[in-house]
């Protein structure tokens, strides 16, 4: 069983053990979908202020992203698995990023059910091909990520979902 399970197919969430877990913020909020959308990648702490303040950044915008990855580590820290979870907010120069599980964000479930839907296409299955393709619509709650502010990446994200999403209808 998954850690805590981490649901952008909607308003973002992250649930610990079934309950919500409170994440703060709304940049801090961002941040976590950043990091989130950018799937275990390398996120510099420049980018992350170009994704939070396009247009104008606060005169010290560094400070305040090391300050909402901080908020958002204590939040991770406070589900039922404490610092397990809390230590795949992985710090490397030049930035951050989150490791999580396949198992662990409904994004990865709807991307896996979509394939293995193919695949039951391709293999003549029509029964398990529609069954898998109902899970894969029954992941989304409402617009990914819709109570994130967009970003860049979100926005560039929440296409490619909605284009996946809709190839598979």
């Amino acid at each position: 069983m998954a850690l805590l399970l981490f649901r952008a197919l909607g308003p973002l969430e992250v649930l610990d053990q079934g309950q919500p877990l409170p994440i703060g913020t709304p940049r801090t909020r961002t941040v976590l979908a950043i990091l989130l959308a950018r799937r275990g990648s390398l996120v510099s702490v420049d980018q992350l202020v170009d994704e939070l303040w396009p247009e104008q950044p606060p005169s010290d915008p560094r400070t305040l992203v090391h300050g909402y990855v901080s908020r958002l580590r204590r939040a991770l820290r406070s589900s039922r698995s404490g610092d397990e979870v809390a230590e795949r907010l992985v710090t490397r120069k030049p930035g951050y990023l989150l490791s999580i599980g396949e198992n662990e964000w409904d994004v990865t479930e709807f991307e896996r059910s979509i394939a293995d839907a193919r695949a039951a296409r391709a293999a003549g299955q029509p029964d398990r091909c529609l069954k898998l393709f109902g899970e894969a619509q029954e992941q989304w709650t409402g617009e990914p990520f819709a109570d994130v502010p967009p970003t860049a990446t979100i926005t560039a994200t929440i296409a490619a979902l909605t284009e996946l999403r809709l190839a598979a209808l």
